[in-house]
């Protein structure tokens, strides 16, 4: 019960904010002696996937919309267009995600220095992304092709435990001069198809959830925790991201160093 407690919070607390949420879990697993589970990162990628659902089921459901007109009558074209974007960044990053797979969570991820140097690398992002929002402050660019493409590639990075999805793609597109708004929200759309396609991929490979017993209280409340975690955290990105940007990159060099030197001296 209590390990589920606080899986679902790590998972709600960081899915969204630029710093790992596989990194964390791997660390929570390791700190409470738990096996890794892919049942219970289903369980609580479900979680954070319906917070994100719930959150902009309007713009969901203008994107769905706008893409069916787009494609049947030509109308509609800058939701349309948006939803089509997406989905093609979502298969750019299948393309480098899929092979990187096999050695994300279960090979480096056991391993804490390479851990740790993930969490750097996050970091990296993070402040390229701030210094070159400095340089082009008054030159707000579109989510052009280019983008879109190179935002999927990038993505299909984030398979690997340390290295933050929602942290390097929304320092990609603030870097190529996107806002920081949109560059949030464009993430966090990203994220459905992305986490959706994951999810069930991995569906036939997870072991069953015991529906049906008293483990199901524990399992229950710490997914709607974390979908309530998850709510809160997006809420908070979208109006104060520009004013914590940074201290993100900070909390990850400062995590990643601390993972590596007890490993050294600990282990």
């Amino acid at each position: 019960m209590f390990d589920l407690f606080w899986l679902g919070l790590v998972q709600g607390l960081t899915e969204f904010l630029p710093v790992s949420s596989s990194g964390h879990l791997v660390l929570v697993e390791k700190f409470l002696h738990l096996t890794p589970d892919l049942s219970r990162e289903l369980w609580f990628h479900a979680a954070s996937l319906l917070a994100v659902i719930g959150f902009f089921w309007q713009k969901i459901w203008q994107l769905v919309r706008g893409g069916f007109l787009l494609v049947t009558r030509g109308e509609n074209k800058e939701e349309g267009l948006l939803a089509i974007k997406l989905l093609t960044a979502s298969v750019m990053t299948a393309t480098l995600a899929l092979p990187l797979s096999d050695i994300g969570k279960e090979t480096w991820g056991q391993d804490e220095t390479i851990l740790g140097i993930f969490f750097f690398i996050s970091a990296g992002f993070i402040f390229t992304a701030y210094w070159s929002h400095q340089k082009q402050k008054n030159l707000e660019k579109k989510f052009s092709w280019p983008i879109v493409l190179g935002l999927g590639l990038v993505q299909g990075l984030a398979i690997l435990p340390g290295i933050s999805r929602s942290g390097i793609t929304i320092a990609f597109l603030i870097a190529c001069g996107l806002a920081w708004k949109k560059s949030a929200e464009i993430s966090f759309l990203l994220s459905i198809p992305t986490v959706a396609g994951a999810v069930i991929l991995k569906l036939d490979n997870s072991p069953i959830i015991p529906w049906g017993n008293e483990e199901m209280v524990g399992w229950w409340f710490s997914f709607i925790f974390c979908v309530i975690i998850s709510w809160a955290v997006i809420r908070f990105m979208l109006h104060f991201l520009n004013r914590y940007w940074n201290a993100f990159g900070i909390y990850c060099i400062f995590l990643g160093g601390l993972i590596i030197w007890l490993d050294k001296f600990y282990s």
